[in-house]
């Protein structure tokens, strides 16, 4: 294979060149400087973005004149949250590299989150999360209207059409359906860029199929023997805060909408996710509870989220994820732990997935993953099972200490995975641990409550009989599921 370049004149790649990496725009390196190739050299050209330093020092001064601009603002309101999983926006679009595109601000760099794409996430947690626990659904639905506006499109005319749905025309006078008709109108709520306190730092993720043949729907069984194609991309650390803001359009829009609007997008962060692979766990969010108003609007969205699970618009399970042995896990480099989520959901999810098929290993192929799909999701019918992960309390063991060398756990009679190191001239462990007690927040949610029950008995059967991380067969990794409010 030809070495991949950059496919530019040679004095412009010497100049290029002359550049450190660390010193470069992330945007640039991202966008105008990799080159398409193979997985692993893409993986090497996204090690080169994450090396680039960013300016903090500029992002602290644009802060500061950005808060300046918004504060002028009518309504203007402000609030931070922080990721709880690795997050992730505009992953697909176009680039030079697979899949590995993420949104950074054109101009300085850093990773933003777009306003049109807050609105559309509050939208969104407005009409399927709160819009079903109003008593008096008209209302509520021209609520949603007036915060985010309407226009005479084809899905507005079919809502109105439609018996079940609470759309109505709108008109100058709404108690006069004579006077006449307002077939557009804009939103009364300003959504903003959300942009970091710091500047974010990227982390290389990883998406492994281990499955191809048998997503592609061919007669081929999922099984171990399977090689599977690591697709690698850029994702935000979990712990980095954002600051959001909306404001009114106009002075006289009235400020319970303000409240509304913030608190469908608080909602919508905490419940629904940002960005891309939600059903994963990237893109989770919690509102920093550092004022008495912040407290109240994240006791309204859990209330509001309770009522849904009661009255059936979703369905959530809670549990608890022990670590019975130590766990020898990784991440993208499938060697070093997160420092703040060692325990990915995704590979939950795809361990949850795995037991799902042993449990109806019985099933015709077809049969399989048709209901598959149904419940853990695919590219036709979105995302299916979303499944959270919350680190509650996570001791990481040195490496190294399974071979003897600075503490071996007593007790399990048993190694790690080793690797020779040529350096030091001997086996050494090549993989992170965390400790026994180790304990794991989980949280599956579904549309479906049969989905859910499906996924919940795939879970128990995980903890009862599989591990998770390298040598899980040899009794590393076991695991113990408590549902919420039971004792260890």
């Amino acid at each position: 294979m030809m070495p991949s370049i950059l496919t530019l004149p040679k004095s412009t790649v010497a100049l290029i060149n002359t550049v450190p990496t660390a010193s470069r725009h992330p945007g640039l390196q991202l966008d105008k400087l990799s080159v398409a190739d193979e997985q692993t050299e893409q993986k090497k050209a996204l090690e080169q973005v994450i090396a680039t330093a960013g300016d903090p020092a500029l992002l602290s001064t644009l802060r500061q004149r950005h808060h300046a601009s918004l504060s002028t603002l009518p309504g203007i309101r402000w609030w931070r949250c922080q990721t709880t999983g690795p997050f992730t926006l505009h992953l697909s679009r176009a680039s030079a590299l697979e899949n590995a595109g993420i949104c950074l601000h054109p101009l300085y760099g850093f990773v933003y989150l777009p306003g049109s794409g807050l609105k559309g996430m509050a939208r969104a947690y407005a009409e399927t999360l709160w819009l079903p626990t109003q008593t008096d659904r008209q209302a509520a639905w021209r609520t949603i209207e007036d915060v985010f506006g309407w226009a005479p499109n084809r899905d507005r005319q079919k809502q109105i059409r439609a018996a079940d749905h609470p759309a109505t025309r709108r008109h100058v006078y709404d108690a006069d359906p004579l006077m006449p008709e307002i077939t557009a109108h804009t939103g009364a709520i300003v959504f903003h860029d959300a942009w970091p306190e710091t500047w974010p730092r990227l982390v290389l993720d990883i998406v492994n199929n281990h499955h191809g043949e048998y997503y592609k729907g061919t007669q081929h069984p999922p099984g171990d023997w399977e090689n599977p194609v690591p697709v690698y991309f850029l994702a935000v650390a979990v712990g980095t805060t954002f600051t959001f803001a909306i404001s009114k359009r106009r002075s006289d829009v009235a400020d319970y909408l303000v409240g509304l609007a913030r608190q469908w997008l608080i909602g919508a962060l905490s419940f629904l996710g940002a960005g891309a692979k939600t059903a994963a766990g990237y893109g989770s969010f919690t509102l920093l509870t550092d004022s008495e108003e912040n407290k109240q609007i994240n006791e309204a969205t859990r209330a509001t989220w309770s009522r849904v699970e009661q009255d059936g618009t979703r369905h959530a399970f809670h549990a608890r994820l022990i670590i019975l042995s130590p766990a020898f896990l990784g991440g993208a480099d499938n060697t070093t732990l997160d420092p703040v989520q060692p325990l990915r959901p995704a590979s939950i999810k795809g361990m949850l997935r795995f037991w799902w098929r042993a449990l109806h290993g019985d099933w015709p192929l077809s049969k399989l993953r048709e209901t598959e799909a149904h419940i853990f999701g695919n590219t036709e019918q979105g995302q299916g099972l979303r499944v959270i992960v919350q680190t509650q309390n996570c001791k990481k063991l040195a490496r190294g200490f399974d071979a003897g060398r600075g503490g071996s756990p007593l007790g399990y009679l048993g190694y790690g995975p080793i690797q020779y190191d040529s350096k030091a001239k001997g086996n050494r462990s090549n993989r992170d641990a965390i400790d026994k007690d180790s304990i794991f927040e989980v949280t599956l949610m579904h549309r479906n409550p049969d989905a859910l029950t499906e996924a919940v008995q795939a879970l128990w059967l995980f903890g009862a009989l599989g591990g998770i991380g390298s040598r899980a067969r040899r009794g590393w990794s076991s695991v113990s599921i408590a549902p919420e409010g039971e004792n260890k």
